[in-house]
């Protein structure tokens, strides 16, 4: 309240894991990012959603998650308080599968995207709505080792990458090779790619530029 509209930044836990995650993921960029007027909004997951937290990640068509999401972004839209150009989504794991669909179901108003070991497997394949938003993403995994409740996050991520990239999307993979986890080195650079994508960035300026030099080396295009 009484801020500046800034960027939002939603933020879906992994399976097991809590709200908390997101001061994890982000660490001290966090305090920087709401510093700079950012709003992080973590979403609770409901408990009759299913083993995996989020109602789409279990299968499922109920779109409660999103339905929140929407709230979460209105209502700070009727505040004042974000900036509608800059709602961008990320997760880990299970939260990461769910910012996969939220990217595609909801880009209507989704600027830019990061996942943690997500992706799409075999059976996860929701359509776009807006198929004309071209919005970025940078998309980590963890190696050959990143496997969790028999699903590949490496081949998932990357099956997410071609999909985007053959539909005219700007994508970079960052590789950092170790396992189901969550880089913590990853958070100035997720918050700079964030600030470089707002809504509609197309080309992303990193197409001529590159990837910033302040990235992990594990990045590439």
């Amino acid at each position: 309240e009484g801020g500046a509209a800034g960027p939002l930044v939603l933020y879906w836990h992994a399976t097991g894991s809590s709200v908390d995650e997101a001061d994890y993921a982000l660490g001290a960029t966090k305090a920087a990012l709401t510093a700079s007027g950012a709003v992080i909004a973590a979403p609770y997951s409901d408990d009759a959603a299913g083993q995996f937290e989020w109602w789409i990640v279990n299968q499922s068509e109920r779109q409660d998650d999103f339905l929140v999401a929407d709230e979460v972004v209105a209502c700070l839209a009727k505040a004042g308080r974000i900036d509608t150009n800059r709602v961008h989504v990320m997760g880990m794991s299970a939260g990461a599968l769910q910012t996969t669909a939220m990217s595609l179901l909801r880009s209507s108003y989704v600027a830019s995207v990061v996942t943690f070991s997500g992706g799409i497997p075999a059976q996860f394949t929701p359509p776009p709505l807006d198929p004309e938003n071209l919005f970025a993403a940078l998309i980590f995994h963890g190696g050959a080792s990143d496997n969790a409740f028999s699903v590949d996050f490496r081949m998932a991520s990357e099956t997410y990458r071609a999909m985007l990239t053959a539909a005219g999307h700007y994508t970079a993979v960052c590789d950092h090779g170790n396992g189901h986890t969550i880089p913590r080195d990853a958070a100035p650079a997720v918050a700079q790619f964030f600030a470089d994508h707002p809504f509609g960035r197309t080309p992303s300026p990193y197409v001529a530029a590159g990837l910033p030099a302040s990235f992990p080396a594990y990045c590439a295009r």
